[in-house]
């Protein structure tokens, strides 16, 4: 199947949210995603598209042409109708008008028999598959000192920019599980939409897949200026390593 076919996929079983099921008699681009990478390498599968991010369960794959969107892939928990990351999808895409969430063209997850040794035949595994937006990461070298004004520009003190530059990437996301101090950045917010945008999040990042790292923070570059985005809060299922 053709990377940009999927997109187009007509054989729909239900919805979560508003999200289809393409259910599929097996993984199209389990090693796509998933692919046995060297250091450094980028995935050449698909000529029209570069591998430009990766993360602990999902991939982001950059159009040559245009360089304005981006599809990424991720690998859902078994449950994808309780799946945190599926839940914050379904909200952004409820909230398209909120310029601290991210614009998503399209949304789909696929599901197809788990293939893996000594699985149930029965046993089924998901893949969301998004097109969106290309944002920066705000860990960029080339764009990292803009923390400081973008926080300033909605009422946030110093002392979390701070947060967004130290080289330690776990530290906004372990004060982000205290409620108190996510409660402080909503009040210290002059910003209305950035306050809408963290209390329509506050139902999924109060768990423990909260995942508001420094490196899930973005910038869009907009005519008027560089604007946050926040775009991966919590994870789909909760890696050993965390």
């Amino acid at each position: 199947m053709k990377i940009l076919e999927l997109l187009i996929e007509k054989e729909e079983a239900k919805k979560i949210g508003q999200i289809p099921i393409i259910r599929t008699k097996r993984g199209p681009f389990k090693d796509f995603i998933f692919p046995p990478e060297q250091a450094g390498s980028r995935s050449n599968r698909n000529k029209q598209l570069e591998r430009i991010g990766r993360g602990i369960f999902a991939r982001v794959f950059g159009y040559r042409v245009p360089r304005n969107t981006v599809i990424k892939f991720a690998k859902l928990s078994n449950d994808p109708e309780d799946d945190m990351f599926v839940r914050f999808i379904n909200l952004v895409l409820k909230h398209q008008n909120n310029p601290f969430f991210p614009r998503i063209y399209g949304a789909k997850i696929y599901e197809y028999p788990d293939s893996t040794y000594m699985a149930d035949p029965n046993d089924m595994q998901y893949v969301l598959f998004l097109n969106m937006e290309r944002l920066l990461p705000l860990t960029d070298p080339k764009i990292v000192h803009m923390s400081v004004p973008l926080f300033a520009q909605i009422g946030v003190d110093q002392s979390y920019s701070d947060l967004l530059q130290t080289k330690d990437i776990k530290n906004l996301r372990d004060a982000m599980h205290d409620k108190e101090f996510r409660e402080q950045l909503v009040h210290a917010s002059k910003n209305p939409q950035f306050r809408e945008a963290m209390t329509l999040l506050e139902p999924l990042i109060s768990g423990e897949l909260q995942d508001m790292h420094t490196g899930n923070w973005m910038v869009r570059l907009t005519g008027s200026g560089p604007q946050l985005v926040i775009t991966d809060p919590v994870m789909s299922w909760k890696p050993h390593m965390y």
